[in-house]
């Protein structure tokens, strides 16, 4: 298995590969699901709301108990919208991501940044997803 590391700072940056073409998940090997955060970017907008979501990870996330190394950061490019970001994030269990969301609701940090970001994603499109890892 090899490593690769790109230099954005974005979660997902350091992505592992086996084998030829096959791409693995930063998730933990205790992650049991992954919550997928998605966002559609205003257009001319994108680079500024990944520049915030790089912030995110580096002052925020560390505060709810995330690493970023167990998380990824994705962005439209072929058969999806160029606009989408997603973020997905490795977690043992449900519990885990609903103590990672308390925390963040207590966060004065969290609303000051969201109210950074809010000008670069179309309104109504932020939503989460949960997957079961199987």
């Amino acid at each position: 298995m090899s490593t690769t590391t790109a230099a954005d700072g974005l979660p997902g940056s350091r992505v592992h590969v086996d084998g030829p073409g096959t791409v693995l998940s930063a998730a933990p090997q205790d992650a049991a699901l992954v919550a997928r955060w998605q966002v559609d970017a205003r257009f001319g907008h994108k680079d500024a709301a990944l520049a915030l979501m790089r912030e995110w990870w580096r002052d925020i996330a560390p505060r709810i108990g995330w690493d970023s190394a167990h998380a990824r950061v994705l962005s439209g490019s072929l058969g999806v919208q160029e606009s989408v970001i997603q973020v997905e994030v490795g977690l043992p269990s449900l519990s885990a991501l609903d103590e990672a969301w308390s925390r963040l609701g207590r966060n004065p940090e969290q609303a000051q940044w969201a109210q950074a970001l809010a000008p670069h994603v179309v309104s109504g499109t932020p939503r989460w997803s949960v997957y079961r890892i199987t």
